[in-house]
């Protein structure tokens, strides 16, 4: 699944861990700034403009507002960055229809063989 701005922008529902941790206030915020940015043009700065104007009216420090859209962001894309399934994987792989990434995910886990003909865990699934 590929992560886009617009897709961020474009949410109604927040129902991310770092959007529950915010103020009542702060989450108002962040709602009126996704109402305000406009979709065309230079989406970055018509974001600072959104997030300028919003802290202001709601006298709300814009720095705090800028660092829950960057975690925000981060949270986004953790969740879209899920290894692929290790069973799938396998199956794909024994019927020669595996990609590039089911590849590397079984090679990292130490189920097939490397270049070198060794079966190695990555460190990360130690």
């Amino acid at each position: 699944m590929n992560q886009k701005v617009s897709n961020i922008i474009n949410q109604n529902d927040f129902n991310s861990v770092t959007y529950s941790k915010l103020s009542p206030l702060y989450k108002e915020a962040v709602n009126d700034v996704f109402k305000i940015i406009k979709n065309d043009g230079n989406i970055i700065v018509n974001f600072e403009n959104a997030v300028n104007k919003i802290a202001e009216f709601h006298n709300v420090d814009k720095t705090k507002l800028y660092e829950y859209f960057d975690k925000e962001v981060d949270e986004q894309l953790k969740l879209s960055e899920q290894p692929p399934d290790t069973s799938d994987a396998m199956k794909s792989y024994k019927a020669g229809k595996a990609g590039f990434g089911d590849i590397t995910h079984l090679k990292a886990k130490g189920l097939i063989p490397r270049s070198d003909g060794k079966k190695r865990v990555s460190p990360k699934y130690k």
